[in-house]
């Protein structure tokens, strides 16, 4: 999941300077293909722990995170001055400035607008997924095999290509 953030950022960063449709367009296609990944993954993942084991799919997914680090110094950044980096307080101000920024934050936040965004995103993130450590683990305590577990995330994977 860390690797999708990443490339997320990156295409937030890349949309900057493109027009909105164009923007919207590369964030759609990111996610798409990622869904895509998962539903080609999910499908697979429980066949091949029960043909070449544990290790071999532990190897090749490892593989792709170690694929990306490798490819990861290859995009190009720029540094920012020292002068940019910089943000000074004077520490006098630095408690009452705070509380200004708080107010302005919850001032946003109240808005129904932010605030039910927020609220689906908070319920969604807290809500048990098929991907977590927990569920294989219980699931596996009642017996459910590999290959069933990967059918779930199958269809978890089809729903979120769908949305």
């Amino acid at each position: 999941m860390k690797i999708l953030q990443v490339v997320d950022s990156m295409v937030v960063e890349r949309a900057r300077g493109e027009s909105q449709s164009t923007s919207g367009s590369l964030q759609s296609l990111c996610w798409g293909s990622s869904a895509f990944g998962a539903i080609v993954s999910a499908y697979f993942s429980g066949s091949l722990v029960d043909t070449y084991g544990v290790r071999f799919v532990f190897g090749v997914t490892a593989f792709l995170p170690l694929m990306t680090s490798a490819v990861a110094v290859l995009v190009n950044e720029q540094r920012l001055c020292s002068e940019e980096r910089s943000i000074s307080l004077p520490s006098s101000g630095l408690i009452e400035s705070s509380k200004q920024q708080i107010r302005q934050i919850w001032t946003a936040v109240k808005q129904p607008n932010i605030f039910l965004p927020t609220l689906f995103i908070f319920l969604w993130q807290a809500t048990p997924q098929s991907d977590s450590a927990m569920f294989y683990f219980v699931t596996n305590k009642i017996g459910f095999t590999p290959e069933f577990l990967g059918r779930v995330t199958l269809v978890t994977s089809v729903a979120s290509l769908l949305g």
